[in-house]
């Protein structure tokens, strides 16, 4: 969507998805809309960056001791080591994952980038990011049905141009 496109889409009522409500009146609506599912998205990303934490934590101090050889058993020629070293890039990979998760939540309720708070809502959805994948699943779509909603859409896109 072309930045004319976007203005035309936001400001007149004609255009379908265009909203004739006052911008106050329609970001206060939209505010309250993403209020919770981005509370969710900050929660669920929080109790990543627990879990994943930890197991860094774990990680690092089976290293510094020297016990990764009492829990990561050689298998097919893979070395303890080697597994233990694959494990922590797994877990600093889903680390980050759940800041971004957080981000996104931060962003909707702040209203701000859109794109980042659909794929921070996606991330949410897909089991391997998160811990809580019985939480992730229905928050995650929760977002985006919030997010597909074109008053939300508009008021993304109203405060990306600016006053």
């Amino acid at each position: 969507m072309s930045t004319d496109d976007a203005f035309e889409y936001t400001r007149n009522p004609n255009v379908e998805g265009g909203s004739a409500k006052n911008p106050r009146e329609l970001e206060k609506e939209v505010r309250s809309k993403t209020a919770a599912p981005g509370i969710a998205m900050i929660v669920i990303g929080g109790l990543g960056l627990l879990t994943y934490g930890g197991l860094m934590l774990a990680y690092i101090g089976m290293v510094a001791a020297g016990d990764a050889d009492d829990v990561f058993f050689e298998r097919r020629g893979v070395s303890a080591q080697t597994q233990l070293g694959l494990a922590t890039v797994d877990v600093i990979i889903r680390f980050l994952a759940q800041g971004f998760i957080i981000m996104a939540g931060v962003n909707m309720l702040r209203l701000e980038n859109y794109t980042g708070c659909r794929t921070g809502a996606w991330m949410a959805i897909l089991p391997c990011t998160t811990t809580a994948c019985c939480l992730g699943l229905p928050f995650g779509i929760w977002s985006l049905i919030v997010l597909n909603d074109s008053n939300v859409r508009t008021v993304f896109v109203q405060r990306s141009l600016g006053p």
